[in-house]
C-alpha cells in the first residue's frame, strides 16, 4: 500500500504504508464504510496528510477538506503488485459536519488484533471488482475516475 503524490510542491513522491512485517491477508468488503488497516500503516498515513494518529481512540485526527485537491491517491497492490487500484484521497473524504464543513475526515481504523486488513467503500470507490461465486474467483480492476461515458461490455468468465 502506498500514498502517490499528487501535483502540488508538497507532494510528488510515493511514501510506502506497509508495516514493517508485511500486510495481512485483506479481506476485500463490500459492506465495509471503512478502511481498517495495520496502526503502523495509520500512523505514516497521518504523518503524510499532515494529521495525527489517536491510537487509544483508534483514528485519524480530522484534515483540511482541501487535500483533495492535492491529487494524491492510495495505491494497493494485489498479487504481489500484479494487479494495482488507485483511489483518490479526494474520493475518501467524509466532511467532518461539526466544523462548518471546512475539515474532513478519512475513515481509517485501525485492524489490530484481527488476523485481516478490511477495505471496504473507500477502496471500492476506485475499483471494478468482479465477484465470480461459480468460479470461485475475484477479478478487479482500477475504475476510471470521472468517466464521462460509458463503454460496458459483458465480462466472458
Amino acid at each position: 500500500m502506498q500514498l502517490v503524490g499528487g501535483d502540488s510542491s508538497a507532494s510528488g513522491s510515493n511514501i510506502d504504508l506497509a508495516p514493517r512485517g508485511g500486510l495481512p491477508p485483506v479481506l476485500i468488503d463490500t459492506g465495509n464504510p471503512a478502511l481498517n488497516i495495520p496502526s503502523a500503516s495509520l500512523r505514516a498515513i497521518a504523518m503524510a496528510v499532515g494529521t495525527t494518529f489517536d491510537e487509544q481512540a483508534g483514528r485519524l485526527g480530522s484534515v483540511s477538506c482541501d487535500l483533495g485537491s492535492r491529487g494524491e491517491s492510495l495505491s494497493f497492490g494485489f498479487n504481489n503488485n500484479r494487479a494495482k487500484v488507485s483511489t483518490p484521497l479526494a474520493a475518501m473524504l467524509v466532511r467532518d459536519s461539526s466544523s462548518g464543513a471546512t475539515r474532513c475526515f478519512l475513515p481509517m481504523f485501525p485492524s489490530d488484533g484481527d488476523d485481516f486488513a478490511s477495505l471496504g467503500a473507500p477502496f471500492m470507490q476506485g475499483a471494478y471488482v468482479v465477484f465470480d461465486l461459480d468460479q470461485k474467483r475475484m477479478l478487479m480492476a482500477e475504475a476510471r475516475m470521472n468517466a464521462t461515458g460509458s463503454n460496458l461490455q459483458t465480462l466472458d468468465v
